[in-house]
């Protein structure tokens, strides 16, 4: 199995807690005798980084990629759950309940209700289907992709507005939308710890 670990940076560093959970993931990918390689695209554009990521995945012909943003930790293994996980429920896409950086406790995830995206301030406790969910720690089939027809830009950020107020739609919930748009399922792991590390850090516990 080839696994591709992409982290988009945008000044070439990331938290040590992220190095700590990669040193552990090449460790278990070795004892599995899996391919595992890691990519740390750096600019300022965050789109251009997951777009460059899944460029190469396609490129190696990689069959899982496991997007993880530099700002986050993952203190147990993950990688391997989320494989099982998706594979078990055939998921394009399956991502880690992660919280923002808001004093809202606010999840990087939304469901659609009443055409409005309502980001979830409760994940539960078990796996969940979900309309979009934040590129900050997940996992992407991409022998999933490579068949549904999806072109670049994977990622990309798009303008809008509501009653003449600008709006924007992030990168990562856009590509939510066009995996649904080709009937692909999407997917919420709460059952992993994350930490989302900035001034201050927004824990998901368990």
């Amino acid at each position: 199995m080839k696994i591709l670990i992409g982290i988009p940076t945008h000044d070439n560093r990331i938290h040590i807690g992220l190095s700590q959970n990669l040193i552990q993931i090449a460790l278990k990918t070795s004892s599995k005798g899996d391919d595992l390689s890691i990519q740390y695209p750096c600019s300022p554009f965050i789109s251009f980084n997951r777009n460059l990521i899944i460029s190469q995945a396609i490129k190696d012909y990689v069959d899982w990629v496991l997007k993880v943003d530099s700002d986050i930790e993952v203190p147990q293994e993950c990688l391997y759950k989320m494989i099982d996980e998706a594979y078990r429920n055939n998921a394009a896409l399956l991502g880690l309940a992660v919280k923002i950086k808001s004093i809202e406790n606010e999840y990087a995830c939304a469901e659609i209700k009443d055409g409005e995206y309502v980001r979830l301030k409760d994940v539960g406790k078990k796996i969940r289907k979900i309309d979009v969910v934040g590129a900050g720690v997940s996992l992407i089939n991409m022998k999933w992709l490579r068949s549904s027809g999806l072109q670049c830009p994977w990622y990309e950020f798009r303008d809008g507005k509501k009653e003449d107020i600008p709006t924007i739609s992030p990168e990562d919930w856009e590509f939510c939308r066009k995996i649904k748009s080709k009937k692909g399922k999407i997917f919420l792991l709460p059952t992993i710890e994350t930490i989302h590390h900035g001034l201050s850090y927004w824990h998901h516990n368990l």
